[in-house]
């Protein structure tokens, strides 16, 4: 559900499946990155000003002397704070 001021609302079955969809991603909605947060009713819906945003990366022709967790990392904080190392390497 949306509401007028263009915020998405999304119900789940279980607490479990809600952390799924937290934890997992990057969302995007029509091509649009999807920032989510847990509601309450005593959360304010307001849309703050982003300071940051983190982004999924993909490095190829990476020299194999630097394809390990701490090479990666070390390449990774060149463009920002590494936040995750996926596991399809």
């Amino acid at each position: 559900m949306m509401n007028k001021d263009g915020f998405f609302f999304f119900k789940f079955d279980s607490k479990e499946g809600m952390t799924k969809v937290l934890e997992g991603g990057p969302w995007l909605i029509r091509k649009m990155p999807l920032f989510l947060n847990v509601w309450a009713p005593d959360v304010s819906l307001s849309k703050e000003g982003i300071k940051s945003i983190p982004v999924w990366v993909k490095m190829y022709n990476v020299p194999i002397a630097i394809y390990t967790d701490d090479g990666l990392s070390l390449l990774a904080s060149k463009i920002g704070t590494p936040k995750r190392l996926d596991g399809d390497i």
